[in-house]
This record gives C-alpha cells, sequence and structure tokens, in this order.
C-alpha cells in the first residue's frame, strides 16, 4: 500500500500528517492506525477523513519525529522485545499485522479500571479479541469495549487484581491465530442485539427465497414446485408472524391476515408463482425499511465520532491528551489548526476561525476570541484556542442534536402506505362476503367471493404505482425513500426553508466591487485585494482571488504580508503598504472613511453581504461586498411553490436578522425566524403541525437534521451531510431547488395515479362481485376478472416510467431553458 502524506503541523510529542486519501479510502486509515502503533514510542495514532489528516501523539524521550516518518518511508518498524523472544522486523513491504497493544489507565477506581488503547477505537478484530481473552481470566466479572473514547473498561475482584497489574496484560497481549478463533466462536455464539440489521437482514434473506421460488416456478416446470413450495413456506414466516399478530394479539383484520391466506390459498390451488411473488413484494418493503433505519443509526455514529478525538487537555501543569468523552467540566481544553473542538465551552485565550456551519448553518467561519462560546464537533480552520469546557460529552450541542433526531417520529407508521390503509378497509368486507357464503354451504361462491378481492388488485399496483413513481423521481435526480413519503410530499401545505446552503448556494462570492479614490479603478482595486489574500486558504480570501481571475487581471505578487485572523492582512505590493479586511481592521490602522465610504457600505450590506475594504498607503481606495450568494433559482422556486397550493413558507436560519430580513425580501418571504439553533428549527416545525398543517422541511445540515426528522417531509440537499441526507425522507441529489418543484409534482402525479387505479380495480370487482352472488360466476371467472383489473392496473402504474425527463418546461434560472 502506497500512502502519500506531507507535515501539516507539529509539536513537541504531536505531529499532524495530511494524507488526502484517508477521506475516500477508509482502509488507509485502519492501515496507518496499525502502522504508527507498531512504532516505539507512538502512544497515540487519531484519524480525521473529514480533515484528511492523521495525528500522532508521541513521547520524545522514546521516539522523534524523524523516527516515525523514516518508520513511513521504509515500512519497517520495531517493537520492544517481551521476555523470552528476540525483536525482528518484518521485511520491507510485507503485510503489517499488530503485534502488541500501546496503551495506558486513564481513570480508575477500587474494582474498575479505564484503559485507553487507540486500535480498540479502529480495529474492531483486535478490540473482540481482547475483551474476549480478557473475560477469560479470572477475578474479571465485566468488560465493555468503548470505541467512541478508544477504550476498554475492566470491572475486577480487588483482592484478584489491580490497574497496574492488568494494564500491564493488556500490553503483554500478543493474540495468535488460536486467540482469533476462539474469538470468533465465541462471537457466532452471541445473539445478536442490533434489531435493526437484523430486521435488515432477515427481509433481505426473505426476499432471496420467495424470489427463488418465483423463480423455480416460471423457470423450473411442474418438478420443481414441491422445492419451490419449501421456498415460499420459509421466506414467509415474517407474514404469517404478523398476521397471527394481528388477529389474536391487535384483534384486528387486517392487510396481513389477508396477505396470508392469499398466500395460501394461491399455494393450495397450485397458483405458486403468484404467491411467490406477492411475498417478493412485501419482503422488499420491509428490506427497504429495515435497512433506511440502519443506515441513520450509522450516520448517528459518525456525527458522535468527535467523541473518539484525543483532547489536549491541561492537567497539574502539564498539557496532556485524553479522549475527549472523558473531559471534565471547567478543564481547560487547548484546539489547535484544523482539529475539532471536542466540547462545548468558552474562549479562554487565542484567537481563531471555526467552521461551524454543519450546527449552526453559517455559510463562513465565525471569528472567535476570548470570551467567545464554541462547539463540539465544529472544526478550528485557522489559529489556536484554549477553550474551557462548558458542556462535554452527552451534553454538547450537537449530541442534544442528535437525541433529537433519535426521539423524533422518523420511522413510526403516522403515514401509512395507500395500499395498506385502502387495504385494510377493504380486508372485512371480502372476509365477511366469504363467510356468509361459506355458512350457505356455497364453498365453491365463498371461494370465488375471496378471489375477488379489492385489496389484492390495489395491493399489486399501488406498490408499483409508487416505485414506478420513485424510479422517474430518481431519473431526475430525487431520492424518494418510500411510498408513504410520496404521499406526504404530494399533500404538503407548509414548507420551511433553512437558508444557507439550501436558499444560498452556501460559499462566498464577491457581489459588489467599490471604487473610492479616482487613482484606482475597480479592476485596479480587485487585483490588489487578490494580491494581498493570495495564498490564504480561507472562503474569503478564494472569493477574492477567483472573482480577480474571473474578471482575467493580472494579479500582482506581494513582497512581505502578516495575516491577522478575523480581521485582515497587511501586505506588500509594489512598494505600496496594501490593507484588506473588516472596518474595525481598517479603522485600528488609521484608515479614515468618510460619508461617500458609509454610502457604499450601507449599499453592500443592504444586499445581505459583508464588506471587504482595501486601503493604500493608509487611504481607503474601494470596497468588495461578500454574500453567499441566493440561488438563481430559489425566487421563482417560492412564487410557485405558493401557486401550487403552498400555504405557508418560512425561512429559518441562524444568521443575523438584517442579513436574514434582506434574504427573505429578496425571495419574497414573508416570515422568517433569525438566530436560530437546531431546537428552535423543531419546534417551528412542531407549531405549523400544530396549525393543522402538513408540514415538508428542506436543508442540508447537522443543524437541520432534528427538523428533517419531525417534519411530515424531511427534504435534503446534496452537498449536505450524512446524518442531514440519511434523516431526510426526500435527497435532490443535484442541489437544483427546481428539483423541489419537480419532487412536488412527480408525488402528486403518482397519487393521482393511485386513485386512478382505484377505479380500475373498483368497477370491474364490483360487476363481478354482483354477477357472484347471484351465481352467475365462478372462480375461474372471478380470477380472470380480479386478476385482469389487476394487470389493467399495474400496467397504467408503469407510465410514470414512460414520462418525460423534465416535469415543468418553463423554469426560470435553469441554463439551457427559456425563462
Amino acid at each position: 500500500m502506497n500512502v502519500t502524506c506531507q507535515v501539516a503541523h507539529a509539536a513537541t510529542g504531536r505531529i499532524r500528517l495530511q494524507v488526502a486519501s484517508i477521506a475516500t479510502q477508509p482502509d488507509i486509515g485502519q492501515f496507518l492506525v496499525g502502522f504508527f502503533l507498531r512504532v516505539h514510542g507512538v502512544t497515540g495514532v487519531q484519524i480525521r477523513p473529514a480533515t484528511g489528516s492523521v495525528v500522532i501523539t508521541f513521547d520524545p524521550a522514546l521516539c522523534t519525529q524523524e523516527t516515525i516518518l523514516n518508520a513511513l518511508r521504509s515500512r519497517v518498524v520495531q517493537r520492544p522485545a517481551l521476555t523470552g523472544e528476540t525483536s525482528e522486523a518484518p521485511e520491507t513491504g510485507s503485510a503489517i499485522s499488530y503485534p502488541y497493544l500501546e496503551s495506558e489507565v486513564v481513570h480508575t477506581t477500587i474494582g474498575r479500571v479505564r484503559i485507553e488503547a487507540p486500535v480498540i477505537g479502529h480495529r474492531d478484530d483486535l478490540a473482540g479479541v481482547l475483551a474476549h481473552f480478557l473475560r477469560q481470566q479470572g477475578g474479571v466479572q465485566h468488560v465493555r469495549l468503548s470505541p467512541f473514547s478508544e477504550s476498554i473498561i475492566v470491572q475486577y475482584d480487588p483482592a484478584v487484581w489491580d490497574a497496574p497489574s492488568l494494564l500491564t496484560m493488556v500490553r503483554a497481549y500478543d493474540p495468535d491465530e488460536t486467540d482469533i478463533e476462539r474469538w470468533q466462536v465465541a462471537r457466532a455464539a452471541e445473539p445478536d442485539t442490533d434489531e435493526s440489521e437484523d430486521a435488515a437482514a432477515r427481509s433481505r434473506r426473505e426476499v432471496a427465497l420467495a424470489g427463488s421460488a418465483l423463480a423455480l416456478t416460471v423457470l423450473g416446470g411442474p418438478l420443481m414446485t414441491p422445492v419451490a413450495l419449501g421456498l415460499l413456506l420459509a421466506s414467509s414466516g415474517s407474514i404469517y408472524r404478523k398476521a397471527f399478530k394481528s388477529l389474536f394479539q391487535e384483534h384486528e383484520l387486517t392487510i396481513d391476515a389477508l396477505d396470508a391466506t392469499a398466500i395460501t390459498l394461491l399455494a393450495a390451488t397450485g397458483v405458486v408463482w403468484q404467491a411467490a411473488l406477492l411475498n417478493v413484494l412485501l419482503s422488499s418493503g420491509d428490506w427497504i425499511r429495515a435497512s433506511t433505519q440502519e443506515r441513520a443509526r450509522k450516520a448517528l455514529s459518525d456525527v458522535l465520532d468527535y467523541m473518539s478525538d484525543l483532547a489536549w487537555v491541561e492537567r497539574d501543569g502539564q498539557i496532556v491528551s485524553i479522549p475527549a468523552r472523558d473531559v471534565v467540566i471547567g478543564e481547560t481544553i487547548f484546539v489547535f489548526p484544523g482539529e475539532r473542538i471536542p466540547v462545548d465551552g468558552i474562549v479562554l485565550n487565542g484567537k481563531a476561525l471555526v467552521d461551524q456551519h454543519a450546527l449552526t448553518g453559517e455559510s463562513m467561519p465565525v471569528e472567535k476570541t476570548v470570551n467567545a462560546e464554541v462547539f463540539a464537533a465544529t472544526v478550528v480552520s485557522e489559529g489556536e484556542l484554549q477553550v474551557r469546557a462548558t458542556r462535554v460529552g452527552e451534553d454538547t450541542q450537537v449530541a442534544q442534536i442528535v437525541e433529537l433526531v433519535q426521539n423524533a417520529p422518523v420511522f413510526d407508521t403516522r403515514a401509512q402506505d395507500y395500499a395498506e390503509r385502502w387495504a385494510n378497509r377493504l380486508v372485512p368486507y371480502s372476509f365477511l362476503g366469504a363467510g356468509i357464503m361459506a355458512l350457505m354451504g356455497n364453498f365453491t361462491q365463498a371461494i370465488t367471493l375471496l378471489v375477488i378481492d379489492y385489496a389484492a388488485g390495489f395491493r399489486v399496483s399501488a406498490p408499483t404505482a409508487i416505485m414506478s413513481t420513485i424510479t422517474r423521481a430518481a431519473r431526475q435526480g430525487i431520492l424518494i425513500r418510500g411510498g408513504r413519503h410520496v404521499e406526504q410530499l404530494a399533500e404538503i401545505d407548509a414548507l420551511v426553508f433553512d437558508k444557507t446552503g439550501t436558499l444560498t448556494v452556501g460559499c462566498p462570492d464577491v457581489v459588489d466591487a467599490f471604487s473610492l479614490s479616482p487613482a484606482y479603478s475597480i479592476d485596479e482595486v480587485m487585483a490588489l485585494a487578490a494580491a494581498a489574500e493570495g495564498f490564504l486558504t480561507h472562503p474569503v480570501a478564494e472569493a477574492v482571488v477567483k472573482a480577480a481571475s474571473d474578471r482575467g487581471l493580472e494579479i500582482p505578487q506581494r513582497t512581505d504580508f502578516e495575516y491577522q485572523i478575523g480581521q485582515g492582512v497587511l501586505a506588500s505590493v509594489d512598494d505600496r503598504q496594501i490593507l484588506v479586511g473588516s472596518r474595525r481592521f481598517l479603522e485600528a490602522q488609521g484608515v479614515i472613511f468618510d460619508c461617500v465610504a458609509q454610502e457604499s457600505l450601507d449599499q453592500i450590506e443592504a444586499r445581505a453581504a459583508s464588506p471587504l475594504c482595501i486601503a493604500v498607503d493608509g487611504a481607503l481606495v474601494g470596497l468588495l461586498g461578500l454574500a453567499d450568494p441566493i440561488r438563481p433559482e430559489a425566487a421563482w422556486v417560492i412564487k410557485t411553490l405558493r401557486e401550487r397550493g403552498v400555504k405557508e413558507i418560512v425561512m429559518l436560519t441562524g444568521d443575523r436578522g438584517p442579513v436574514a430580513a434582506a434574504v427573505a425580501q429578496q425571495l419574497g418571504i414573508d416570515r422568517f425566524v433569525a438566530e436560530v439553533f437546531p431546537g428552535d428549527k423543531l419546534e417551528a416545525v412542531r407549531q405549523l403541525q400544530e396549525q393543522g398543517y402538513t408540514v415538508a422541511v428542506v436543508g442540508d445540515g447537522i443543524n437541520d437534521s432534528p427538523a428533517l426528522a419531525q417534519a411530515d417531509v424531511g427534504i435534503a440537499v446534496n452537498g449536505g451531510t450524512a446524518l442531514a441526507q440519511e434523516t431526510a425522507d426526500v435527497v435532490i441529489l443535484q442541489g437544483d431547488l427546481h428539483k423541489l418543484i419537480d419532487a412536488i409534482t412527480i408525488a402528486r402525479q403518482g397519487v393521482g395515479l393511485i386513485r386512478q387505479n382505484w377505479s380500475i380495480i373498483r368497477v370491474p370487482n364490483t360487476i363481478g362481485l354482483g354477477l357472484a352472488f347471484m351465481g352467475l360466476l365462478n372462480p375461474v371467472g372471478a380470477s380472470l376478472i380480479s386478476d385482469g383489473a389487476a394487470l389493467v392496473a399495474g400496467a397504467n402504474s408503469l407510465r410514470p416510467l414512460m414520462s418525460p425527463g423534465e416535469s415543468d418546461p418553463v423554469k426560470p434560472g435553469r441554463k439551457g431553458m427559456s425563462s
């Protein structure tokens, strides 16, 4: 495995390497953890896919930065020899195994010890082997792994063990193949406690069995019918269990009972293929729901991954690294560039730009200085901070967001699929008619009435219509997660937007430029600003350089510069002193802002933009306005939503009131709420629901996830966080708000198709029912009528797949279309 990396930051006992491939190749991260921990003296390794970096901590008395880098270059490392063995280095280029566990005690009380071993957070197999090994030791009462904090908690009998002895045993433990085999056997014998994974696996297995039965009946001929019946029986367990529950526990006659009866009668009468096909459809629905829940759970775990970071904490006058989960309120935390802040807290010292878009929705990094509040899981882009912890672990803002998501009604049955809802209403009538005929001794007519089943045809056509609708939406870059979301999307009459990254592009851009000196044109002002900001990596600098490049300007070279975080840049360009930054920064340098400059500043702020001021040799020469641009299609989308029956449109944002007001005015939105946190967004959705609205929420960040989960329909745009996309019911893959109109249109057409299919099924079945009661129809004729109606409805359900690619012919703001 070849790994390309470079040193991004270094300090005594700590080095951060930039490894871009970590973000796309998780195996490289696992390799580096095991690899660096084999270097004698390395005490910890953290993998940070979000920033594409590896943070290595080490004991300077045992190794140096060069030792670590040379080890990676040569891929030859050594470990200290244990008693009675010889230390040998593996061959260059050979596969790297993990021969020993670097660990330390991070907390201990009588009878309990927490041992930190970084491998626990990155190597499930070795963590499991170690836990199994400890459980086999006499005097060890309980062992629990904590991957988030990269530690193992051991409860033990103090008369047998103490913390140092357990630590020595962990460090000396060197698992061999026998240990691994024993762990695998023990793991296989343990019950699976993960309900969502178990449900997904069961549904997947039932789909496979029913599909095999269907294939055998179609392709295998009569000789394979017994085998197909066996597979059908094996795949029907869930259906019969649900039927039993509805009948004998809930005392309700539902579609589950009809499904079980239909499968039984179809199989008993030899129509095995139809029974198998029905089973495939039912099991597939369960599989999709269970898999969605499993993905959402994993996304939640990823959000809380910051808890596994090491935090630099001042203890007893020394700066030490401990798991973020173990930080105590009141402790002082040190945070360096590129690192995630591990706690909520107050800045005691330092200055930094902090990217907190995923938490607060702000599009640009925020300057944090003394007494500013910072939040866990946000990232220090530039600068360093000393932070006093005020909330830690599961009490942090981001942890509370995750709890809100988990408690919101995401996977309940508040809006069932159309098929189940209609079918449950019709099931009693199907059984009642059949029962009356049976009591009259006319069993043939009883079977006929069961075959003439409104629910069966609708149960086949509705999923087909839903699948066709979802497929059509997917072809247009819209992911709709299930049938009930199609229904809810069609019914929405209130829509809540997150501003940043949803109604706006999500990155700053130069939207205004003013020259305030006759000696400098706008192009010259922009070129000087780009020269001063060049080679800086923060969003404002990149926006200025991009704007100058887009104009085709020649950017002069700077010879000297000084960057002050969150304030501005002092640079020398062609023997001129250039200042670029905020008004406060320039005024501190003695630059005067007159009434003309103030008028220009007012114009910039009226456009919801932030001013960037440029001075040459102490005199103000120009202004640039930077803003997160409103999406070009946003205003048209808002207008179209109102025309299509959305009665209430609300914009929520963490930005300041004036910025929010300006954006709302440009978009034609009457109602907005500024400076909101995730809990406030959730409450806004609840208030609309209490007023009787069917509410959709459109967002893209962790901060939007609770509202997305609470909403009747959560809609995430592409580029948002994994949690937002996994929580949402609808994901706009291309990040184009035109697709929001498409999604609603497609959903409404899909629901209309389902209602049309109901008429197709109802009319012939009603005629057949009347003929059956008069004794003029036998089971074969009833089957032809019922199956024929179901076939026509099913064919009609495929119409969305024949629809054109765009559901709206004219959409202003979309390239290549008339406006």
